[in-house]
């Protein structure tokens, strides 16, 4: 069982960096699944049982890495590790500023007395010299048996409207001060195609129209029909955190007034998540 990989881009190196930093904000320990085609960050609700994963980061390898090999130990060519997610994003934290003076990232799995995923940083010192900065994180690894609790991102076909927003900024920004009012927050699309978001508390029901949205329905049927989710939005806002990472397109997934999937597509890597909606 292999695992190496490395990075030249500040881009992709800034970007690493940077999802480690929402991941931590998400959970104490999430799930590094390792194949040929994909560096995938998981994270699992922790109080699911059996577990679900609702938060998954998948990494292009090609596109992300300039150098990427997996040997797993199976057919697949798959490893599964629980990796501490402060630890990891501790380690790359020099690289989220934008004057940093990284060279390169390379990351293995090694076995030091026990298994770690060795970060180490090549800097370029003021005198022109190479400085290596090296950090071992404790891994685990998780048992072929457990394998099957952290599939692929649920697929969108079964979703009844798909609504497409420029930017998520302007509705986490919303929700933020929707969390002063409500623990409750409902998230519809209108029969124009827009997103509304609204919330309601002992004096008031305030509702936000967000235009310039692109909605596309499973079926003409659904189009007159209400789509509301009404969910956790203090779980949503934690969920939004995801912002900072500057998608280029974002998408939601309605299906069935009971859940919102979100997708975020960024440069070489994407972002999937959903919310389950709650019963008033």
């Amino acid at each position: 069982m292999k695992f190496r990989a490395k990075m030249n881009e500040a881009l992709s190196m800034k970007n690493l960096a940077l999802i480690a930093s929402v991941i931590n904000k998400q959970c104490k320990q999430c799930t590094l699944r390792l194949n040929s085609q994909n560096f995938t960050l998981m994270v699992t609700d922790e109080n699911s049982s059996p577990k679900q994963v609702v938060i998954w980061c998948v990494l292009e390898a090609t596109k992300f890495f300039s150098e990427y090999f997996v040997e797993g130990i199976s057919e697949s060519n798959e490893i599964y590790l629980l990796v501490p997610p402060e630890m990891l994003s501790m380690s790359l934290n020099t690289l989220k500023a934008t004057n940093n003076n990284a060279k390169s990232v390379k990351l293995k799995l090694a076995n030091k007395i026990t298994p770690c995923l060795t970060v180490e940083i090549v800097l370029s010192t003021e005198c022109g010299m190479n400085q290596n900065c090296v950090h071992d994180i404790p891994v685990k690894l998780i048992s072929r048996q457990a394998w099957s609790d952290y599939g692929d991102p649920p697929p969108q076909d079964d979703c009844d409207v798909a609504l497409e927003m420029k930017t998520f900024k302007k509705l986490k920004a919303v929700l933020e001060k929707f969390r002063k009012l409500s623990p409750w927050v409902a998230l519809s699309v209108t029969s124009e195609g827009n997103l509304s978001s609204s919330v309601t508390s002992s004096t008031a029901t305030v509702t936000t129209l967000f235009k310039n949205t692109v909605a596309s329905y499973s079926s003409d049927d659904l189009r007159d029909k209400d789509h509301t989710v009404r969910t956790d939005v203090k779980k949503l806002c934690l969920l939004m955190s995801t912002e900072s990472l500057t998608p280029k397109r974002a998408m939601l997934y309605f299906a069935e007034n009971r859940r919102i999937s979100f997708y975020l597509a960024c440069d070489s890597f994407a972002f999937h998540f959903f919310i389950m909606g709650v019963e008033e």
